[in-house]
């Protein structure tokens, strides 16, 4: 769950100029919303995290192959080479968009506490402290 977060952190730094100016200060909740939350509902759906995730795999893929080596998939905060194992479904030592976000979607899927397929400002607030 904390991968997470900081997966949701490198979607605001992705996406605001002046976080990452000021890097290593925490990001708020408030910051992480906005960045996710494109049609401005007060909520992060399923797609909304989806497209973000999708732009952080861009931005870590520094071959443009397509593909997330496990070199390229460790710049990402918190990455786990074990879990870049089991996303890596056909064992070819390399992720595809596919395996990344599905892998990801757990993620999503965990912080969903009530299951509506939305993360509202309580359950990222939860997401974040844990």
């Amino acid at each position: 769950m904390r991968r997470l977060a900081v997966l949701l952190m490198m979607m605001v730094w992705l996406s605001v100029p002046v976080v990452r100016a000021q890097s290593p200060q925490p990001l708020t909740r408030k910051q992480i919303m906005e960045s996710a939350d494109k049609n401005r509902d007060g909520k992060i759906s399923r797609v909304e995290f989806l497209e973000r995730m999708r732009d952080a795999f861009f931005f870590v893929d520094g071959n443009k192959d397509g593909f997330l080596s496990l070199e390229e998939y460790q710049r990402l905060p918190g990455a786990d080479p074990k879990r870049f194992a089991r996303a890596d479904r056909n064992k070819d030592g390399k992720l595809s968009m596919d395996e990344f976000l599905k892998s990801i979607s757990q993620d999503f899927d965990a912080a969903d506490t009530n299951d509506d397929g939305v993360l509202e400002d309580e359950e990222v607030k939860a997401w974040i402290a844990h």
